[in-house]
């Protein structure tokens, strides 16, 4: 995978390495106009970006660390330097009229329902085909991603009487309601609802470690389509950087399709995992280092014994633990909590699936349930949200499945243990917090001994959180990682304010 952009502020080379129609670096043009959001981004007329010198990149970013701006020189000097170089730039004026674009540029449709439901994952459809049975209440199932949603389909068939909205977006909660966007059709949806349901899966964690922000360096998630496109070539030499289960499936795909793989484990638990299922394994991880520049090309291993390894790589795939989507829940103020079973942040629920802001409910893996748990689970709170008794079976299995999510409140949890994400020897160098904005673990460190000490003002800082991803790849890692390191509450830091909309747009859309 070849680079497709530079870093903002080090002109380090950039690669696509989540597969979410957020990810920077992966949202480009195709030939018709239309948005594109995978892989397909070189032809042989179109060639992948150059990057910036290796030498000149470095010192970009010896000088270009968060805070630079707070110097004296620059503080007094920029609106000179900035005024200098609009005067030498080709670029136009920003303008200082309202664009001429109206929304008749977009096609609007209001809609009400009394049940919404959006998903990511198959505890959306089944709760859409339970709540389908009762003819009296009305329901919207919205479903993001139409690939996924046509692998769930093959597990569970979508009873004909769900109404549901392929393709289109969550932007967010806003005073017309919730609202929804469709690329494709060029369509925005505002739909408003008695009730809602998040049921929006989870997503791979972003590792740190030494250059994780390497071109070829990818999540378990975005290999997944790779694979599934027939992008992987069987003489591909590829690391998988796992973490339980998870790893140990990439795994197995992978090797299967004829890839040489490496599984670096870090779940600590060596002995069930042999290797002997096609590819090979390294156990008791203390520290990995990726190396190249414009892309990948080998990954240092110590061992906890002491003991480095050095493997040449063409491909690196992250499989460590799950980050809960809970973006939409947060821009419509529900509360946070630690799951120590996803052993990330969630949201705070209760045994019902319900939240702390009236007639918001949460269910399947983001929640924290365990997988096995899932289609259980979506039938049983189907009644909850139709306000229908429960048996004492069922508040049973819901309660256990409940317990099994260790919720723990976020003001008391101190990350005692290391993250499996974080996978560094120390805070310095090139090890990427925010790969968006350029943002290195030293300088979220430094912020907060500055006394920057909460998430919203070490945004302001260091500009965490503020890229294209809108912090989703930083913002819990930053929380997490500096509860580990300083030993303090998770909650004390805070989260960086979620505002609409969750999903970036592009001017010319609208």
């Amino acid at each position: 995978m070849r680079a497709t952009s530079l870093s903002p502020k080090f002109g380090r080379p950039r690669a696509p390495f989540f597969g979410e129609i957020w990810c920077p670096w992966i949202r480009t043009l195709s030939s018709n106009g239309s948005l594109n959001y995978l892989v397909k981004h070189h032809t042989l007329v179109e060639p992948s970006v150059r990057p910036r010198n290796r030498i000149i990149s470095a010192i970009f970013t010896r000088f270009g660390r968060a805070g630079f701006y707070h110097n004296y020189f620059i503080r007094n000097l920029w609106r000179y330097i900035w005024r200098f170089i609009v005067g030498i730039s080709s670029l136009p004026r920003l303008p200082i009229k309202e664009s001429s674009l109206t929304e008749s540029s977009v096609d609007i449709e209001n809609m009400n329902t009394d049940i919404l439901i959006i998903g990511r994952e198959p505890s959306a459809v089944i709760l859409a085909n339970e709540i389908s049975l009762n003819k009296s209440v009305s329901h919207l199932l919205v479903y993001d991603d139409e690939d996924d949603l046509s692998e769930v389909e093959k597990r569970y068939k979508i009873d004909s009487n769900v109404n549901i909205l392929r393709g289109a977006h969550y932007l967010g909660y806003f005073e017309d309601g919730h609202v929804f966007i469709n690329y494709l059709k060029r369509k925005i949806y505002v739909v408003n609802s008695k009730k809602i349901v998040f049921a929006t899966g989870t997503r791979d964690v972003y590792p740190i470690f030494e250059n994780n922000d390497l071109p070829g360096i990818i999540s378990s998630d975005l290999a997944l389509k790779l694979l599934k496109n027939n992008c992987i070539k069987k003489d591909h030499r590829i690391a998988v950087l796992g973490y339980k289960e998870r790893g140990l499936m990439i795994s197995r795909l992978f090797a299967d399709a004829g890839a040489e793989v490496y599984l670096i484990d870090v779940s600590g638990s060596p002995e069930r995992i042999t290797g002997s299922e096609g590819y090979k394994v390294f156990n008791k991880i203390d520290y990995i280092k990726a190396s190249g520049y414009d892309h990948v090309k080998s990954l240092e291993i110590r061992l906890k014994n002491g003991e480095k390894k050095i493997i040449e790589i063409d491909l690196l795939i992250t499989a460590l633990n799950r980050q809960a989507n809970i973006e939409p829940l947060l821009q419509n103020h529900v509360s946070t909590a630690y799951s120590e079973s996803l052993e990330s942040i969630t949201v705070l629920s209760r045994l019902d699936g319900s939240t702390d802001v009236p007639n918001i409910y949460v269910l399947g893996s983001m929640s924290g349930t365990k997988e096995e748990y899932i289609e259980e689970e979506a039938r049983i709170i189907s009644k909850t949200i139709l306000d229908r008794e429960l048996s004492s079976d069922e508040k049973k299995i819901l309660e256990k499945i409940f317990i099994e999510k260790k919720l723990v409140d976020i003001n008391s949890k101190i990350i005692d243990k290391r993250p499996s994400f974080y996978l560094a020897d120390s805070i310095y160098g090139s090890k990427f917090i925010c790969p968006c904005e350029d943002v290195l673990l030293e300088d979220l460190v430094k912020a907060f001994e500055n006394g920057y000490i909460s998430l919203e003002k070490i945004k302001r800082y260091t500009a965490l959180g503020t890229g294209s991803c809108q912090g989703r790849i930083c913002k819990y890692n930053a929380a997490i990682i500096l509860s580990y390191l300083k030993k303090i509450p998770i909650g004390s830091v805070g989260l960086i304010r979620q505002r609409p909309p969750l999903e970036p747009v592009e001017i010319s859309f609208l």
